[in-house]
């Protein structure tokens, strides 16, 4: 976990101080995906401090099930099978 742990903190710093070509930072610009992206790394170490605390309940966690875009995910498997 602490591997996993100190590179989504080292990847969240790194978007914290990423800039535009104006030298704002991205995160404080008009467009707010920056802070989803920040929401989602301090919910998925929350989850990951649960799960894989001291007495693990999990092994894995396949953080692509946790997308909030399942209907396309369902009309994408829909379209693989030829529907």
């Amino acid at each position: 976990m602490l591997i996993v742990e100190s590179f989504l903190l080292t990847a969240k710093g790194v978007l914290l101080s990423t800039t535009d070509m104006t030298g704002e930072r991205v995160c404080d610009g008009k467009r707010k995906i920056c802070i989803l992206v920040f929401f989602n790394i301090e919910s998925l170490l929350g989850l990951g401090k649960v799960l894989f605390g001291p007495s693990p309940v999990q092994q894995f966690l396949l953080t692509y099930k946790l997308s909030q875009d399942n209907l396309e995910l369902f009309f994408s498997a829909v379209h693989q099978f030829g529907g």
